[in-house]
């Protein structure tokens, strides 16, 4: 069962920094940053 809940855990993590580094990308894009992909990158660490 703690295994489950780790892997539920790790999932959810990932789908938050997927969401968030999207979202950065999408908006860096939109008010014309020269580098948008460069907001999607995330430093810290997992």
């Amino acid at each position: 069962m703690e295994k489950k809940n780790e892997v539920r855990k790790f999932l959810l993590r990932t789908a938050k920094i997927a969401v968030g580094s999207s979202a950065a990308i999408w908006v860096a894009e939109t008010i014309g940053l020269e580098y948008g992909a460069s907001a999607g990158i995330y430093p810290g660490r997992l």
